[in-house]
Protein backbone atom coordinates (compact mmCIF):
# COMPACT_ATOMS: atom_id res chain seq x y z
CA UNK A 1 0.00 0.00 0.00
CA UNK A 2 2.91 2.34 0.65
CA UNK A 3 3.93 2.95 -2.93
CA UNK A 4 7.04 5.09 -2.47
CA UNK A 5 7.82 6.91 -5.66
CA UNK A 6 11.43 7.37 -6.58
CA UNK A 7 11.23 10.76 -8.23
CA UNK A 8 13.88 13.10 -9.53
CA UNK A 9 12.85 16.38 -7.96
CA UNK A 10 15.36 18.85 -9.32
CA UNK A 11 13.69 19.36 -12.75
CA UNK A 12 10.35 20.25 -11.15
CA UNK A 13 11.37 22.43 -8.21
CA UNK A 14 11.60 25.55 -10.35
CA UNK A 15 8.22 24.75 -11.80
CA UNK A 16 6.78 24.30 -8.35
CA UNK A 17 7.94 27.77 -7.33
CA UNK A 18 6.43 29.30 -10.47
CA UNK A 19 3.22 27.36 -9.91
CA UNK A 20 3.08 28.62 -6.34
CA UNK A 21 3.31 32.24 -7.48
CA UNK A 22 0.72 31.75 -10.21
CA UNK A 23 -1.73 29.87 -8.02
CA UNK A 24 -1.38 32.42 -5.22
CA UNK A 25 -1.98 35.35 -7.54
CA UNK A 26 -4.91 33.87 -9.39
CA UNK A 27 -6.77 31.44 -7.26
CA UNK A 28 -6.54 32.02 -3.48
CA UNK A 29 -9.97 29.25 -2.65
CA UNK A 30 -13.33 27.58 -0.15
CA UNK A 31 -12.87 26.22 3.36
CA UNK A 32 -13.80 29.33 5.29
CA UNK A 33 -11.95 29.70 8.54
CA UNK A 34 -14.20 31.74 10.82
CA UNK A 35 -15.33 31.19 14.39
CA UNK A 36 -19.04 31.76 13.79
CA UNK A 37 -19.28 28.87 11.35
CA UNK A 38 -17.01 26.61 13.37
CA UNK A 39 -19.14 24.43 15.68
CA UNK A 40 -17.79 23.42 19.06
CA UNK A 41 -17.96 19.75 18.14
CA UNK A 42 -15.32 20.35 15.49
CA UNK A 43 -13.22 22.69 17.61
CA UNK A 44 -12.78 19.94 20.22
CA UNK A 45 -11.66 16.75 18.51
CA UNK A 46 -11.22 14.90 21.79
CA UNK A 47 -12.59 11.68 20.33
CA UNK A 48 -10.49 11.92 17.23
CA UNK A 49 -7.96 9.08 17.96
CA UNK A 50 -8.40 24.26 -14.78
CA UNK A 51 -11.65 25.79 -14.45
CA UNK A 52 -12.71 26.37 -18.09
CA UNK A 53 -15.58 27.47 -20.32
CA UNK A 54 -17.78 24.40 -20.65
CA UNK A 55 -19.94 25.59 -23.55
CA UNK A 56 -18.49 22.98 -25.91
CA UNK A 57 -19.16 20.28 -23.33
CA UNK A 58 -22.72 21.49 -22.77
CA UNK A 59 -23.47 21.62 -26.48
CA UNK A 60 -21.98 18.16 -27.00
CA UNK A 61 -24.14 16.70 -24.26
CA UNK A 62 -27.31 18.50 -25.29
CA UNK A 63 -26.96 17.19 -28.84
CA UNK A 64 -26.41 13.62 -27.64
CA UNK A 65 -28.96 13.24 -24.84
CA UNK A 66 -32.60 14.20 -24.29
CA UNK A 67 -32.76 17.89 -23.42
CA UNK A 68 -33.69 19.12 -19.94
CA UNK A 69 -34.86 22.61 -19.01
CA UNK A 70 -32.24 24.81 -17.35
CA UNK A 71 -32.79 25.35 -13.65
CA UNK A 72 -31.20 28.08 -11.54
CA UNK A 73 -31.82 26.16 -8.33
CA UNK A 74 -28.22 26.42 -7.14
CA UNK A 75 -29.14 29.20 -4.72
CA UNK A 76 -32.35 27.85 -3.27
CA UNK A 77 -33.25 24.77 -1.29
CA UNK A 78 -35.73 22.38 -2.84
CA UNK A 79 -38.94 22.49 -0.82
CA UNK A 80 -41.13 20.28 -3.02
CA UNK A 81 -40.10 17.16 -1.10
CA UNK A 82 -39.41 17.34 2.61
CA UNK A 83 -38.53 14.72 5.15
CA UNK A 84 -40.49 14.06 8.32
CA UNK A 85 -38.27 16.39 10.36
CA UNK A 86 -39.17 19.53 8.43
CA UNK A 87 -35.98 19.84 6.39
CA UNK A 88 -35.79 19.89 2.58
CA UNK A 89 -35.09 16.49 1.07
CA UNK A 90 -32.25 17.91 -0.99
CA UNK A 91 -30.48 21.11 -1.96
CA UNK A 92 -29.77 21.36 -5.66
CA UNK A 93 -26.11 22.11 -6.25
CA UNK A 94 -24.67 22.89 -9.66
CA UNK A 95 -25.43 25.30 -12.47
CA UNK A 96 -27.70 22.98 -14.39
CA UNK A 97 -29.55 19.73 -13.84
CA UNK A 98 -27.98 16.51 -15.07
CA UNK A 99 -30.19 13.85 -16.58
CA UNK A 100 -27.45 11.25 -16.43
CA UNK A 101 -24.00 12.53 -15.47
CA UNK A 102 -22.32 9.17 -16.00
CA UNK A 103 -23.56 9.05 -19.61
CA UNK A 104 -22.71 12.73 -20.20
CA UNK A 105 -19.21 12.26 -18.86
CA UNK A 106 -18.67 9.11 -20.94
CA UNK A 107 -19.61 11.02 -24.09
CA UNK A 108 -17.27 13.86 -23.20
CA UNK A 109 -14.35 11.52 -22.53
CA UNK A 110 -14.86 9.70 -25.83
CA UNK A 111 -14.69 13.03 -27.67
CA UNK A 112 -11.71 14.40 -25.74
CA UNK A 113 -9.35 11.47 -25.59
CA UNK A 114 -6.38 13.83 -25.95
CA UNK A 115 -7.29 15.39 -22.59
CA UNK A 116 -6.94 12.09 -20.75
CA UNK A 117 -4.08 11.49 -18.36
CA UNK A 118 -0.84 10.26 -19.92
CA UNK A 119 -1.21 7.01 -18.00
CA UNK A 120 -4.77 6.00 -18.83
CA UNK A 121 -4.54 3.04 -16.45
CA UNK A 122 -4.21 5.37 -13.43
CA UNK A 123 -7.29 7.14 -12.07
CA UNK A 124 -7.06 10.90 -12.55
CA UNK A 125 -7.04 12.82 -9.24
CA UNK A 126 -7.91 16.49 -8.74
CA UNK A 127 -7.23 18.28 -5.45
CA UNK A 128 -9.56 21.02 -4.17
CA UNK A 129 -8.72 23.28 -1.25
CA UNK A 130 -9.08 26.89 -0.22
CA UNK A 131 -9.63 29.57 2.41
CA UNK A 132 -11.79 32.61 3.10
CA UNK A 133 -11.95 35.50 0.60
CA UNK A 134 -10.72 38.08 3.12
CA UNK A 135 -7.21 38.41 4.61
CA UNK A 136 -6.66 36.37 7.75
CA UNK A 137 -7.20 38.40 10.94
CA UNK A 138 -4.75 36.27 12.92
CA UNK A 139 -1.12 37.31 13.10
CA UNK A 140 0.88 35.31 10.53
CA UNK A 141 -2.33 33.57 9.46
CA UNK A 142 -1.87 34.33 5.76
CA UNK A 143 1.77 33.28 5.98
CA UNK A 144 0.87 29.90 7.46
CA UNK A 145 -1.81 29.34 4.83
CA UNK A 146 0.70 30.24 2.11
CA UNK A 147 3.17 27.67 3.44
CA UNK A 148 0.37 25.13 3.73
CA UNK A 149 -0.59 25.88 0.13
CA UNK A 150 3.03 25.38 -1.00
CA UNK A 151 2.99 22.03 0.75
CA UNK A 152 -0.02 20.95 -1.32
CA UNK A 153 1.49 22.29 -4.56
CA UNK A 154 4.67 20.30 -3.88
CA UNK A 155 2.68 17.10 -3.44
CA UNK A 156 0.62 17.71 -6.58
CA UNK A 157 3.74 18.43 -8.66
CA UNK A 158 5.30 15.18 -7.47
CA UNK A 159 2.30 12.99 -8.19
CA UNK A 160 0.85 14.60 -11.31
CA UNK A 161 -2.26 15.80 -9.48
CA UNK A 162 -4.20 18.82 -10.71
CA UNK A 163 -5.36 21.27 -8.07
CA UNK A 164 -7.48 24.36 -7.57
CA UNK A 165 -7.30 26.76 -4.63
CA UNK A 166 -10.56 28.62 -4.12
CA UNK A 167 -11.38 31.75 -2.11
CA UNK A 168 -14.77 32.47 -3.64
CA UNK A 169 -18.15 31.73 -2.07
CA UNK A 170 -19.90 30.10 -5.02
CA UNK A 171 -23.29 29.93 -3.30
CA UNK A 172 -24.18 32.58 -0.73
CA UNK A 173 -26.49 30.16 1.08
CA UNK A 174 -23.68 27.62 1.52
CA UNK A 175 -20.98 29.51 3.37
CA UNK A 176 -18.54 28.40 6.06
CA UNK A 177 -17.75 24.71 6.02
CA UNK A 178 -20.60 24.13 3.60
CA UNK A 179 -18.87 26.12 0.84
CA UNK A 180 -16.85 23.06 -0.17
CA UNK A 181 -19.91 21.27 -1.62
CA UNK A 182 -20.81 23.85 -4.33
CA UNK A 183 -17.10 24.00 -5.21
CA UNK A 184 -16.78 20.23 -5.59
CA UNK A 185 -19.92 20.04 -7.72
CA UNK A 186 -18.76 22.91 -9.96
CA UNK A 187 -15.33 21.30 -10.35
CA UNK A 188 -16.87 17.97 -11.29
CA UNK A 189 -18.85 19.60 -14.09
CA UNK A 190 -15.86 21.68 -15.26
CA UNK A 191 -13.44 18.75 -15.15
CA UNK A 192 -15.15 15.61 -16.47
CA UNK A 193 -11.67 14.23 -17.22
CA UNK A 194 -11.02 13.86 -13.46
CA UNK A 195 -12.02 10.51 -11.94
CA UNK A 196 -11.63 11.51 -8.29
CA UNK A 197 -11.70 14.77 -6.34
CA UNK A 198 -9.78 15.15 -3.11
CA UNK A 199 -11.05 17.84 -0.76
CA UNK A 200 -8.34 19.10 1.61
CA UNK A 201 -8.83 21.70 4.37
CA UNK A 202 -6.45 24.65 4.37
CA UNK A 203 -5.09 23.77 7.84
CA UNK A 204 -4.00 20.30 6.75
CA UNK A 205 -0.36 19.41 6.00
CA UNK A 206 0.72 16.49 3.82
CA UNK A 207 3.59 14.99 5.81
CA UNK A 208 4.46 11.96 3.67
CA UNK A 209 5.26 13.47 0.30
CA UNK A 210 6.02 10.09 -1.31
CA UNK A 211 2.75 8.37 -0.40
CA UNK A 212 0.51 7.49 -3.31
CA UNK A 213 -3.24 7.36 -2.59
CA UNK A 214 -4.40 3.82 -3.56
CA UNK A 215 -7.26 4.95 -5.80
CA UNK A 216 -7.14 1.68 -7.72
CA UNK A 217 -8.31 -0.09 -4.55
CA UNK A 218 -11.55 1.92 -4.31
CA UNK A 219 -13.40 0.38 -7.24
CA UNK A 220 -16.47 -0.42 -5.14
CA UNK A 221 -16.68 2.97 -3.43
CA UNK A 222 -17.60 6.53 -4.36
CA UNK A 223 -16.77 8.33 -1.09
CA UNK A 224 -13.69 7.61 1.01
CA UNK A 225 -13.32 9.35 4.37
CA UNK A 226 -11.07 8.72 7.35
CA UNK A 227 -13.03 7.29 10.28
CA UNK A 228 -14.06 4.47 12.57
CA UNK A 229 -17.17 2.34 11.99
CA UNK A 230 -17.74 1.70 15.70
CA UNK A 231 -17.56 5.43 16.50
CA UNK A 232 -19.96 6.32 13.70
CA UNK A 233 -22.52 3.52 13.70
CA UNK A 234 -22.43 2.35 17.32
CA UNK A 235 -21.64 5.48 19.30
CA UNK A 236 -23.16 7.88 16.74
CA UNK A 237 -20.26 10.21 17.40
CA UNK A 238 -19.76 13.28 15.24
CA UNK A 239 -16.05 12.74 15.90
CA UNK A 240 -16.17 9.25 14.38
CA UNK A 241 -14.88 10.72 11.12
CA UNK A 242 -13.47 14.00 9.87
CA UNK A 243 -14.68 15.81 6.76
CA UNK A 244 -11.48 17.85 6.43
CA UNK A 245 -10.01 15.41 3.91
CA UNK A 246 -12.01 13.01 1.76
CA UNK A 247 -12.12 11.49 -1.72
CA UNK A 248 -15.21 11.69 -3.92
CA UNK A 249 -15.64 9.94 -7.26
CA UNK A 250 -16.79 12.02 -10.23
CA UNK A 251 -20.07 10.22 -10.91
CA UNK A 252 -23.84 10.57 -10.79
CA UNK A 253 -23.99 8.93 -7.35
CA UNK A 254 -21.84 11.75 -5.97
CA UNK A 255 -24.16 14.37 -7.49
CA UNK A 256 -27.15 12.80 -5.78
CA UNK A 257 -25.37 12.28 -2.47
CA UNK A 258 -24.05 15.85 -2.35
CA UNK A 259 -27.56 17.23 -2.97
CA UNK A 260 -28.78 15.16 -0.03
CA UNK A 261 -25.78 16.06 2.14
CA UNK A 262 -26.28 19.76 1.36
CA UNK A 263 -29.92 19.71 2.46
CA UNK A 264 -28.82 20.60 6.01
CA UNK A 265 -26.58 23.45 4.87
CA UNK A 266 -28.55 26.51 3.69
CA UNK A 267 -27.94 29.30 6.18
CA UNK A 268 -30.80 30.62 8.25
CA UNK A 269 -33.75 28.59 9.49
CA UNK A 270 -32.70 25.34 7.79
CA UNK A 271 -29.18 25.38 9.21
CA UNK A 272 -30.49 26.22 12.68
CA UNK A 273 -33.05 23.43 12.57
CA UNK A 274 -30.55 20.93 11.20
CA UNK A 275 -28.21 21.78 14.08
CA UNK A 276 -30.90 20.84 16.58
CA UNK A 277 -31.64 17.60 14.75
CA UNK A 278 -27.95 16.71 14.56
CA UNK A 279 -27.39 17.43 18.26
CA UNK A 280 -30.43 15.37 19.27
CA UNK A 281 -29.28 12.38 17.23
CA UNK A 282 -25.48 12.49 17.57
CA UNK A 283 -23.12 12.46 20.52
CA UNK A 284 -20.14 14.79 21.15
CA UNK A 285 -22.07 17.77 19.81
CA UNK A 286 -23.18 21.03 21.41
CA UNK A 287 -26.97 21.57 21.25
CA UNK A 288 -26.47 25.24 20.32
CA UNK A 289 -24.30 24.70 17.25
CA UNK A 290 -25.83 25.32 13.81
CA UNK A 291 -25.85 22.45 11.36
CA UNK A 292 -22.41 21.62 10.00
CA UNK A 293 -21.21 19.44 7.14
CA UNK A 294 -19.38 16.85 9.25
CA UNK A 295 -22.37 16.22 11.50
CA UNK A 296 -24.64 16.03 8.45
CA UNK A 297 -22.36 13.44 6.86
CA UNK A 298 -22.43 11.24 9.96
CA UNK A 299 -26.19 11.74 10.28
CA UNK A 300 -26.98 10.58 6.73
CA UNK A 301 -24.48 7.72 6.88
CA UNK A 302 -26.38 6.35 9.87
CA UNK A 303 -30.00 7.27 9.07
CA UNK A 304 -29.79 6.33 5.39
CA UNK A 305 -27.20 3.59 5.50
CA UNK A 306 -29.21 1.33 3.19
CA UNK A 307 -29.32 4.07 0.57
CA UNK A 308 -25.71 5.24 0.63
CA UNK A 309 -23.69 2.94 2.86
CA UNK A 310 -22.41 0.39 0.35
CA UNK A 311 -20.60 3.14 -1.56
CA UNK A 312 -18.93 4.85 1.43
CA UNK A 313 -15.66 3.60 2.88
CA UNK A 314 -14.31 4.60 6.27
CA UNK A 315 -10.58 4.33 5.58
CA UNK A 316 -8.30 3.39 8.47
CA UNK A 317 -5.30 1.75 6.83
CA UNK A 318 -3.48 5.06 6.49
CA UNK A 319 -3.98 8.61 7.74
CA UNK A 320 -6.14 10.23 5.10
CA UNK A 321 -6.91 12.63 7.93
CA UNK A 322 -4.75 12.45 11.06
CA UNK A 323 -5.22 14.55 14.21
CA UNK A 324 -2.11 16.63 14.83
CA UNK A 325 -1.84 16.16 18.62
CA UNK A 326 -1.61 12.42 18.05
CA UNK A 327 0.91 12.62 15.21
CA UNK A 328 3.38 15.48 15.69
CA UNK A 329 5.44 13.33 18.04
CA UNK A 330 5.94 10.79 15.26
CA UNK A 331 7.53 13.47 13.09
CA UNK A 332 10.15 14.08 15.77
CA UNK A 333 10.95 10.39 16.07
CA UNK A 334 13.76 9.63 13.63
CA UNK A 335 12.98 5.94 13.97
CA UNK A 336 9.62 6.43 12.27
CA UNK A 337 9.95 4.79 8.86
CA UNK A 338 6.46 5.61 7.66
CA UNK A 339 5.34 9.11 8.68
CA UNK A 340 1.63 9.90 8.71
CA UNK A 341 0.33 10.78 5.26
CA UNK A 342 -1.75 13.73 6.45
CA UNK A 343 -1.50 15.81 9.63
CA UNK A 344 -4.61 17.92 10.18
CA UNK A 345 -4.40 20.89 12.55
CA UNK A 346 -8.06 20.66 13.40
CA UNK A 347 -9.06 23.22 16.00
CA UNK A 348 -6.00 25.43 15.50
CA UNK A 349 -7.74 27.89 13.18
CA UNK A 350 -4.52 29.51 11.88
CA UNK A 351 -6.43 32.06 9.82
CA UNK A 352 -9.00 33.34 12.30
CA UNK A 353 -6.91 32.66 15.41
CA UNK A 354 -9.98 31.34 17.26
CA UNK A 355 -8.29 28.15 18.31
CA UNK A 356 -9.51 25.43 20.64
CA UNK A 357 -9.03 26.77 24.18
CA UNK A 358 -7.62 23.39 25.25
CA UNK A 359 -4.31 24.34 23.66
CA UNK A 360 -2.52 27.60 23.04
CA UNK A 361 -1.95 29.65 19.90
CA UNK A 362 1.81 29.20 20.08
CA UNK A 363 1.45 25.47 20.56
CA UNK A 364 -0.56 25.25 17.35
CA UNK A 365 1.81 27.49 15.43
CA UNK A 366 4.95 25.68 16.54
CA UNK A 367 3.48 22.28 15.71
CA UNK A 368 2.28 23.44 12.29
CA UNK A 369 5.70 24.93 11.45
CA UNK A 370 7.32 21.66 12.50
CA UNK A 371 5.04 19.61 10.23
CA UNK A 372 5.57 21.99 7.31
CA UNK A 373 9.35 21.84 7.71
CA UNK A 374 9.23 18.06 8.01
CA UNK A 375 7.44 17.88 4.66
CA UNK A 376 9.64 20.56 3.13
CA UNK A 377 12.77 18.59 3.99
CA UNK A 378 11.54 15.87 1.65
CA UNK A 379 11.48 18.46 -1.15
CA UNK A 380 14.75 20.18 -0.24
CA UNK A 381 16.61 16.86 -0.17
CA UNK A 382 16.70 16.73 -3.96
CA UNK A 383 18.49 20.09 -3.91
CA UNK A 384 20.96 18.92 -1.31
CA UNK A 385 19.54 20.93 1.59
CA UNK A 386 17.46 20.53 4.73
CA UNK A 387 16.15 22.68 7.55
CA UNK A 388 18.71 23.11 10.33
CA UNK A 389 16.07 21.81 12.74
CA UNK A 390 12.39 21.11 12.30
CA UNK A 391 11.68 24.30 14.25
CA UNK A 392 13.98 26.45 12.08
CA UNK A 393 13.25 28.38 8.90
CA UNK A 394 16.97 28.30 8.04
CA UNK A 395 18.42 25.56 5.85
CA UNK A 396 21.81 23.93 5.62
CA UNK A 397 23.50 21.76 2.99
CA UNK A 398 23.39 18.04 3.39
CA UNK A 399 26.71 16.44 4.19
CA UNK A 400 28.06 14.62 1.15
CA UNK A 401 28.91 10.99 1.78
Amino acid sequence: MKNKKVTEWAPVIGGAVVALVIFTGLFRAGDVDDAESYPASRRVPKGYERMEDDRSFSSLVSSSLPSAPFSSSAVSASSSITNTEGLPHEYKLGRRPSRDWDAERKIWLSNHSQRNHADSSSPRLFMLTGSQPEPCPAEQGDHLLLKSFKNKVDYCMLHGVQMYYNTAILDENMDGFWSKLPLIRAAMEAHPEADWFWWVDSDLVITDMAFEIPLHEYGDYNLVVHGWESEVFEKKSVLGLNAGSFLLRNCAWSFRFMDRWASMGPKGRIRTLSGRIQSAFLTDRSPNDPGDDQSALVYFMIKERRTWGDKILLERRYNLNGYWLDLVGELLDNRTTAPPFVTHFSGCQPCSGNHNPNYGKQQCRNAMELALNFADNQVLKSLGFRHCTLNSLNVEPLISV
